[in-house]
């Protein structure tokens, strides 16, 4: 037999369950020797698993059973390192997660090479990786964010409109920018207050976030007065649908604003589209829309503009 000393100095203070068993050619395996400390960390005694070591295998979890057992099987041909991770049904009625780790001996049993190794319980240790995943995934959602309108921020629309260019590159699938901006939004927040802005501001953003209902759509503040929507797998009589549904919505929202021609809060909405039209990159298609949209100010504002082909 492997000796107990070996696996004590392997795994120093770890409250572990120490183990021997070897693997046949057959596939079948015996556990040779199971530490006390099985009866806590596995919630049975030593000799329940050693009589029967099916008993620990029908113990874990049928998803990850045919992983650890390929595993094991690799590792003993490769003689390598085996290290494995398996969710196990405690007999407490709780799933836990536990660490199973081996490494070969000189010695033999039948023929067949001792492992020796250990197995600990890291369910707590997977609560905290679970919880830090959930943080870090809240913190990059914040750093995506605007933080007023709940918008994604420039950042995060540049990053989509790099992504959805470099899928059009690759699979010509159609996409659309709809370009809106607040008109007279200065006079507003001038005689209103930047109270009364802000809240103007995350109103028209709603709509926007209303109308990128689609798996893939992104609505972002580009900056200031200025909210943009991605529209993917879009073409342009369709974008320009939807952008004046945005243009009737704001409008619709009867947002008084008693200093401007029209009495109430309007936006001017630019569009522009990959595969109806040709632009050599997404700066192109963005400065399309954003002409479009500087042209619907120009124009009598309360509009949409297409982009004209270049």
């Amino acid at each position: 037999m492997a000796s107990k000393h070996e696996l004590s100095a392997f795994l120093g203070i770890l409250p572990a369950v120490l183990y021997e068993y070897v693997l046949y050619p057959d596939s079948r395996s015996e556990l040779l020797y199971l530490s006390p400390s099985s009866k806590e960390i596995l919630g049975r005694p030593p000799e329940y698993f050693v009589e029967d070591v099916n008993r620990f295998w029908e113990m874990v979890h049928p998803n990850d059973l045919q992983q650890i057992l390929t595993e094991d099987v690799r590792a003993n041909k490769t003689r390598e390192l085996f290290v494995s991770e398996v969710r196990f049904f405690h007999p407490n009625g709780q799933e836990h997660w536990l660490q199973l780790s081996s490494k070969p001996t000189p010695e033999q049993y039948n023929g067949v090479d001792i492992w020796i190794g250990y197995i600990i319980d890291i369910t707590r240790l997977k609560d905290m990786e679970g919880k830090l995943l959930q943080a870090n995934r809240k913190l990059q959602a914040l750093s995506d964010t605007d933080g007023l309108t709940g918008l994604a921020n420039r950042r995060r629309f540049d990053e989509a409109l790099a992504n959805e260019w470099a899928r059009y590159q690759r699979s010509r699938q159609p996409f659309a920018l709809i370009l809106v901006d607040i008109d007279y939004f200065k006079s507003y927040n001038d005689h209103y207050g930047h109270q009364s802005g802000d809240d103007c501001l995350k109103a028209v953003a709603n709509v926007l976030k209303e109308t990128a209902r689609r798996h893939g759509d992104i609505s972002a503040r580009y900056g200031g007065e200025e909210l943009i929507n991605i529209a993917i797998d879009t073409r342009l009589v369709d974008a320009q649908v939807m952008a004046e549904h945005i243009r009737q919505t704001v409008e619709a929202l009867d947002i008084r604003n008693e200093y401007v021609p029209c009495g109430r809060v309007t936006v001017s909405v630019g569009v522009s589209a990959i595969f109806d039209q040709e632009y050599p990159d997404s700066a192109q298609l963005f400065k399309a829309a954003d002409t479009a949209m500087y042209q619907a100010k120009s124009d009598q504002r309360n509009c949409v503009r297409v982009a004209e082909p270049g």
